[in-house]
Order: C-alpha cells, then structure tokens, then sequence
C-alpha cells in the first residue's frame, strides 16, 4: 500500500509539472487521489484532494461540466463516510442536476448516482426518498438492457431494501428476477454461476422463510454495494474514479 502511494503521489508530481496546477487533467489527478485516500479511510488526506479537483474543475471547465458532478458526487461520499449527512445530500443532489443536464437523464452514471443516493437515504432511514431512486436507477439500465448484470444488482437492492422493511414477498420477487438474470449470462460459466446462484438462492430461501415465521432479521443477503465505474467523457482524457463507499 505504501508503494502505491508513493508511485500515485509521483504521477501527481509529473503532472503538475507537465500540466500545470490549473489544467483539468490535474483536477482528475487529485481526484483520483482523493478517491484512493477514501477507500483506506484516511477521511482528514483524501478531502483537499477533492477540494482542489472541484475548484480546478469549476474554474477551467465551468459549473455545469459532467467532470464537477463526478468531483461533487465523490465530495458527496466522503461526507457520507464522515457522517456529514446535509453536506452529502446537497453533494450528491447536485452532482445529479448536473449530469442530467449534460449527459441526459438516462446516462449509467446517473443509475449509478441514483443507486449511491438512496442507500445514503435508506441508511438515513429516509425511505421514501430512498424507494424511487433505486426504482429510477433500475429503469435507466433496464432501458440499456434487459439482461445485464447491472440489472441484477439493482433487483438485488431492491430485494435488500425491501427486506429490510420485513416486506419480505418483495424482497423475494426482486431476489428472484436477479437470480434469473444472473443464471442466465453465466450459463456457460461453472466457477462464475455457481457462488452468484448461492448467494441468490440463499436470499430467496431466507426471505421466504422470515416471511412464513413473520420475524425480521438484520442479516444482509447480498451486498448493496455499487461496483465501481469509470468517467471518461471528454475521449482520450485522463479517468476519473467513482468513489465508493
């Protein structure tokens, strides 16, 4: 880890020199490094990091470039770590204005967005807000796809929400379409159907169950966590990194 680090802190050098400190591909640098100060919680490092990336990027690109809505929704996350709730949410909601207006309100990264906004919303135990945006995110890939495995982590969080709501014939239908579609793209895969159709399996069984006994339990049947996803919309430019939390 502390090779990393020192290897990541040398291209930002590099790059400072070769760029300048005002270029946007600086901004990517340090967000990039904040994203990688996030993800050991290393909360007090990873800040300026972003900062300075959502001030370069403002002030070289403008308010309303999809590279300010990355940095904005990566400042939203680590808020979230911190527990700094209003901030996030004010972050993460305009990180999402922006990316509507400037790559379309179906664009994957903003399934992406919305899918990190209502886990932020349920773990606030703000529920309705939390329902439509993971319903919202799984209609922006199901319009890319009917099948993609994107698909099945959004059923899965659906199914995960629903659960931990005890509305466990919910949860179950959504375990059930995400199992389908999980078997479906890895037929041809043993070692890659067989701990996915586990996994599933067991949150089918363990929601039917709960619902028969009509007792709650905390237990997690898959994880929620959102994969990350690469930024790239400005062709051949350095990527930004989602950061996930």
């Amino acid at each position: 880890m502390c090779r990393r680090n020192r290897s990541t802190e040398t291209v930002i050098n590099i790059d400072e020199k070769r760029l300048g400190r005002d270029h946007p591909d600086f901004a990517v640098d340090l967000n990039n490094l904040g994203t990688f100060y996030l993800d050991q919680g290393k909360y007090g490092e990873a800040e300026p990091f972003y900062n300075d990336a959502l001030e370069i990027s403002k002030r070289q690109l403008g308010c309303d470039h999809p590279d300010v809505g990355m940095n904005l929704h990566n400042m939203a996350s680590l808020y979230r770590a911190q527990g700094k709730f209003n901030d996030a949410e004010k972050y993460y909601l305009e990180a999402l204005e922006i990316w509507e207006r400037t790559l379309g309100e179906d664009h994957p990264n903003i399934a992406t967005l919305l899918h990190n906004l209502a886990e932020f919303y349920q773990s606030t135990d703000q529920f309705d807000k939390a329902e439509p945006m993971y319903h919202r995110a799984l209609s922006i890939r199901e319009k890319r796809s009917i099948d993609h495995p994107d698909i099945a982590a959004s059923l899965n969080n659906l199914g995960n929400f629903y659960f931990l709501q005890k509305k466990y014939d919910e949860a179950e239908d959504m375990f059930n379409q995400a199992l389908a579609i999980w078997e479906k793209r890895s037929a041809k895969s043993i070692r890659t159907r067989q701990p996915a159709s586990i996994i599933w399996r067991n949150c089918i069984a363990h929601s039917s169950n709960t619902n028969r006994r009509s007792r709650f339990t905390k237990r997690r049947c898959a994880s929620g966590k959102e994969r990350r996803l690469e930024h790239d919309e400005r062709g051949g430019m350095p990527e930004q990194s989602f950061a996930d939390v």
